[in-house]
């Protein structure tokens, strides 16, 4: 019998669904005749203000408690399964010490490094790669907190096998380092874009493209299905991304999401006798703190990257760009937006902000070159014929279906010659059939719907809502609601 430790610290924005993968992996472990631990927070004395909840909102709080019951009232009594909670033993701020971001990094507990996910939380909370430390100084220690709390209680069970959700960033991370350095088995979940299926890879992180590349061609090579079947599947996917086909199964867009309306800026544009470069950059918070990503770039700032693009074509009338930010970094008020503002000086460069409605296929499609920074846009461009040309790691990295220059000269070598051949369609089928066919099914459980008191969640919810007014700008608190609404 195998001592297996799960940890229920949900993300409240997708706590049915975490719950119901949490169930699945109970039931398997069950079907097993495993011995299962299972960690839970108990709110304020537990580990007070965790990733999911950093504000310590007590209603997320009280959603995650409701989750939790769920667990408790199936679980309770169960023989092979005990619960334990997080120590509510208090650690001192003084016993952690850094003063900027390489501190943060290299911060160890016993030997495990916590210091580089916490950084990951605070770029990925805050929206920002470049956040300043000293006012996010009370996050970083709760979230080191966290991480220290986690690794203790790991210490203690000594499990056999764990299973941890995302594995990027805070006390997730915590205990994908601990299983490593412990050289103990682990495994890392995650929702699916397909609603009957949900992600878990065991001993590897999640988040890299090594990972990536293998599970798609295991996927592909996998399949009993024949070369045209898969092709076809693969070509579905991307119609269902681009809006031309509808699933049911897909609830959750995590791809880019093509606008109806065109955009005036470019309507407006004489567009005549120009060779159109589209550029789709990401939101970098999103990878930007990602262990092993973009160890090999060759520029340090994107922005500062399309600025050198532009500067070097500058006397070249030949070419139009056009930077079409990303959607996720709408009414942002971060690094990456202020030097996005400074791109406007370039009288070869039409930028098209978050905010505004634009159809991203048919920008691609009046396009010569598209140049992306590692997303789904990238591979798209391929399927649709076009030179497509990604900046640093993406997912389809491996699949040589996008031009990957190592070097700015080579970047502006590919973007001058009008003849490259793009590349072959059939390099992204892989891409696609590994997007619908990724993940497991379920098998034990069906789709979970909390049964939350509204009038106690809505008390509390407005509870902290005045509080959060009361300790905070009152101007960023209308900037939040404005993002929710939008």
């Amino acid at each position: 019998m195998k001592k297996i430790a799960l940890f229920y610290t949900p993300p409240i924005e997708i706590i049915e669904d975490y719950t119901r993968i949490f169930l699945e992996l109970i039931e398997k472990n069950l079907f097993l005749k495993n011995d299962i631990k299972i960690i839970f927070c108990k709110g304020k004395i537990g580990l007070n203000k965790c990733v999911a909840n950093y504000r310590g909102d007590r209603s997320k709080c009280f959603i995650c408690k409701t989750g939790l019951s769920l667990i408790k009232d199936k679980y309770l009594k169960n023989r092979n399964i005990e619960f334990i909670s997080y120590s509510d033993k208090p650690i001192k701020n003084d016993a952690i010490d850094f003063q900027n971001y390489s501190d943060l990094k290299k911060i160890d507990y016993k030997g495990i490094n916590i210091g580089f996910a916490v950084h990951s939380s605070a770029i990925t909370t805050f929206r920002d790669h470049i956040y300043k430390i000293e006012s996010k100084r009370n996050f970083i220690y709760d979230n080191l907190k966290s991480s220290i709390k986690t690794i203790d209680i790991l210490l203690k069970i000594k499990p056999d096998h764990v299973y941890c959700f995302n594995g990027r960033v805070s006390h997730y991370n915590a205990i994908k380092n601990f299983a490593e350095f412990n050289n103990t088995d682990f495994s890392i979940f995650e929702i699916s874009s397909n609603t009957d299926k949900y992600t878990l890879i065991k001993n590897k992180p999640l988040h890299s493209v090594n990972t990536y590349s293998n599970q798609i061609e295991e996927i592909w090579n996998k399949s009993s299905l024949t070369i045209k079947e898969k092709e076809k599947q693969a070509k579905s996917f991307f119609d269902i991304n681009a809006g031309r086909k509808k699933s049911k199964n897909f609830k959750i867009s995590v791809f880019s999401k093509d606008e109806i309306n065109k955009n005036k800026k470019i309507e407006n544009f004489n567009l005549s006798n120009k060779r159109v470069v589209s550029i789709f950059n990401s939101s970098r918070n999103e990878f930007e703190c990602v262990e092993g990503w973009n160890e090999d770039k060759f520029h340090e700032d994107d922005e500062c990257l399309i600025n050198e693009i532009c500067q070097y074509f500058k006397n070249n009338e030949e070419f139009i760009f056009i930077l079409r930010v990303h959607p996720n970094l709408k009414y942002l008020k971060n690094t990456q937006n202020k030097n996005i503002k400074k791109l406007i000086n370039n009288e070869n460069l039409i930028v098209i902000n978050a905010e505004e409605k634009l159809s991203s296929y048919e920008l691609i499609r009046l396009s010569e070159t598209i140049i992306t920074f590692g997303s789904t846009v990238g591979v798209e461009s391929t399927f649709m014929g076009k030179k497509s040309i990604s900046i640093g790691d993406s997912l389809y990295k491996k699949l040589d279906c996008t031009y990957t220059p190592k070097s700015f000269n080579e970047l502006i070598n590919l973007i001058k010659i009008e003849n490259l051949v793009p590349k072959p369609i059939n390099s992204t089928y892989k891409y696609g059939f590994y997007i619908l066919n990724n993940g497991i099914y379920f098998k034990f459980t069906k789709p979970i719907y909390l049964r939350i008191n509204k009038l106690k969640f809505l008390t509390l919810k407005t509870l902290n809502f005045y509080k959060y007014i009361l300790n905070n700008n009152f101007y960023d608190t209308l900037s939040i609601l404005k993002r929710r609404i939008n």
